[in-house]
């Protein structure tokens, strides 16, 4: 397959082809973005790269080649879809792609090189000539449908670049996002276990992102249906396969992985009035069919409390959006879903790519009681910042439960945190009552070396 000099679109006929409170190091900008001149003079990714070249050329060798092949892939549809599931993300495909050329000229520019750039989106429950699987991608055990899945990302990635390409990035939607975790993290079997398979893309994939991943496995999560579960509402309207894939297998240590190992972009959403079911079916923020929760996962950047029940939601919340907005073209806001989700793709390729640096919950969490109108004691993180990376700041929320067990978040005005430019620091809250309160904090620190195209080879 013959890869164009700049970016263009893949035609492939045989596959269908605002955080609550952030503290930046030097300050915050009250949009949510860090300007690194506010620390250092110079950004982490022009530090990488004049360490890499001495002064930021490569001389006479012209300028060096950096290719990336962007993947969009579906999440699960009803039979009826079956045979065009791929058109859930060309919309999107489109909007990355168009922004990426508009970008290309000032970034060469920029960084002395020379963008090569591909696309292409697949349909997963069709085979190589298009079609439909037997048996299907979604029958059979929750064990077995998460194989085919899994085998079937392979299949189409294997057609696609079939000369050992790297520097491959998974969009995905809803399932599409996690088994791109998956195939990326070698995960097999049901345990989701990183390194239990070998699918092949763990040294090519650079990077998953996802927009309204299905992450986490949702059998824990109480629907609105009373004692009806999940799985049990799901076979109503999706194979009883698939609805245990979702329900009892989590791709959590699978997008951790590729967090900490790769890179990752996790795009959440939530919103009251969505009616693609006519009805929210869980009991809590969701986007009509995923939990708020169940979008993001501990080592991805991103904090939020939920509306209902002020629990911590992890993930980049990319605007106010349904599950379906950005996949269905008939979606009143799938417009500004597009456009929203394509500026965040956009700013995490060229521009800042940052990675949470205490990855682990246990790191991120805090609680205590204080009496009337105190403070807490400081919460002290002391992480040191990965290589060829700068400290991006801190990111925090807490939430106050009264004796009476009323609860509710605590405004970032009460929060004071503290960042320091090795990729630690401390946070503070404080209880404003007249009456004594419990506190929880829950606290990011966050790295950053530029866009991750500053960072592929």
């Amino acid at each position: 397959m013959a890869r164009a000099p700049t970016f263009r679109m893949l035609a492939l006929g045989l596959l269908c082809a605002t955080p609550q409170a952030f503290v930046a190091c030097g300050g915050d900008d009250g949009s949510g973005v860090i300007d690194p001149s506010s620390t250092d003079s110079g950004s982490a990714s022009d530090a990488a790269h004049d360490a890499s070249t001495g002064d930021g050329t490569l001389g006479d060798a012209g300028p060096m080649n950096v290719e990336v092949h962007l993947v969009f892939v579906h999440g699960v549809e009803q039979s009826k879809r079956y045979a065009d599931a791929e058109n859930d993300v060309v919309d999107l495909e489109a909007a990355v792609m168009a922004d990426l050329t508009s970008r290309e000229p000032a970034y060469e520019a920029a960084h002395h090189v020379k963008l090569s750039a591909t696309s292409v989106h697949f349909n997963l429950y069709t085979d190589l000539k298009g079609a439909l699987l037997s048996p299907g991608l979604d029958d059979g055990t929750g064990e077995e449908v998460a194989t085919r899945w899994r085998m079937q990302l392979k299949t189409k990635l294997d057609a696609a670049f079939p000369n050992g390409e790297k520097n491959i990035v998974i969009v995905g939607h809803s399932t599409g996002a996690r088994v791109g975790f998956e195939v990326a993290a070698d995960v097999g079997g049901s345990a989701g276990t990183p390194g239990s398979a070998t699918w092949g893309y763990k040294d090519r994939i650079a990077g998953v992102v996802s927009a309204h991943g299905m992450l986490d496995s949702l059998a824990s999560y109480k629907t609105s249906l009373g004692v009806v579960s999940f799985e049990s509402a799901c076979s109503v309207l999706y194979p009883k396969g698939w609805c245990a894939y979702a329900s009892n297998i989590t791709a959590w240590p699978a997008a951790e992985w590729v967090a900490k190992e790769r890179a990752s972009l996790v795009l959440t959403s939530s919103r009251d009035d969505c009616v693609a079911l006519g009805f929210s079916l869980f009991g809590e923020e969701s986007d009509s069919a995923l939990p708020l929760r169940a979008q993001g996962h501990p080592s991805a950047v991103g904090l939020a409390l939920t509306k209902k029940n002020f629990e911590v939601a992890h993930g980049k919340r990319y605007g106010d959006f349904c599950h379906a907005d950005i996949a269905d073209p008939k979606a009143d806001r799938h417009a500004a879903a597009v456009a929203a989700a394509k500026e965040q793709i956009s700013k995490w390729l060229f521009e800042s790519a940052p990675r949470v640096v205490n990855v682990n919950a246990a790191e991120q969490f805090v609680t205590a009681d204080l009496d009337a109108k105190a403070s807490s004691t400081p919460f002290l993180l002391t992480k040191t910042c990965p290589a060829s990376s700068k400290a991006a700041g801190l990111e925090t929320v807490a939430r106050c439960t009264h004796p009476n067990k009323d609860v509710h978040e605590i405004a970032s005005s009460n929060i004071s945190g503290t960042p320091n430019k090795t990729c630690g620091g401390s946070a503070t809250w404080t209880n404003v009552h007249d009456f004594a309160a419990t506190g929880a904090l829950w606290l990011k620190s966050y790295s950053d070396q530029g866009g991750l195209l500053s960072t592929l080879h």
